[in-house]
Formats: C-alpha cells, sequence, structure tokens
C-alpha cells in the first residue's frame, strides 16, 4: 500500500471539472487537497472526484470533501465521486453522508 497522496485537477475547460485523489488522504496529507478544493468552485463548473485509487481516507480527508460539497452546492453546482475505491466507500458509509457525496453513475 502506498503512502504517498497525490491530487490533481484537470484543465479548467474539462467540465465537469474532475478533481483525481489516490493513495493516502489523511491528516498528514490533506494540505494539497484542502489547497485544490479552495479553487474548485471556480468557473462555475461541477466537479467529479477520480477516487477509485485512493488506499485510506480518514476523517480528515472527509471533512474536506464534505466542504468541497458544500461549498459548491452553495454555488447550485453538482460534487460527485466517480468509481470510489473500497476505502472512500467504508469511509462515506461508517459517517453516514452517502447523500453528501453521491456516486457519479454516468
Amino acid at each position: 500500500m502506498s503512502e504517498d497522496s497525490n491530487v490533481g485537477i484537470a484543465e479548467r475547460s474539462e467540465r465537469p471539472r474532475t478533481l483525481r485523489l489516490s493513495g493516502a488522504v489523511d491528516v498528514a496529507r490533506v494540505r494539497p487537497l484542502l489547497d485544490v478544493a479552495r479553487s474548485c468552485g471556480a468557473g462555475g463548473s461541477p466537479v467529479i472526484i477520480e477516487c477509485s485509487a485512493v488506499e485510506r481516507l480518514d476523517a480528515a480527508g472527509l471533512q474536506v470533501l464534505l466542504a468541497l460539497a458544500k461549498k459548491l452546492r452553495s454555488a447550485n453546482l453538482d460534487v460527485k465521486l466517480r468509481g470510489p475505491s473500497e476505502a472512500v466507500l467504508e469511509a462515506v458509509r461508517l459517517a453516514g453522508v452517502e447523500t453528501e457525496l453521491p456516486i457519479d453513475e454516468g
């Protein structure tokens, strides 16, 4: 299991914007996610969070994702998880936030 965490966002012209996460998204590595999340609502585009390669998601990482979802919804923009890994599904389920972080079925 990788201890690295990678956070990336697709080109600004892509709609919806895609935020790609991988590795451990935890308190020790959440800062890059927080920085990217702060810019995600720019341009008025919905956001897809590609998280199939996330190996660990702790409460800090989940909190940032929930804050991003709240920010986007307040701007009438959607946010959805694409291909969530088992770690992401388990964290979302345990926290009871399935409705706040819906899965992109498309």
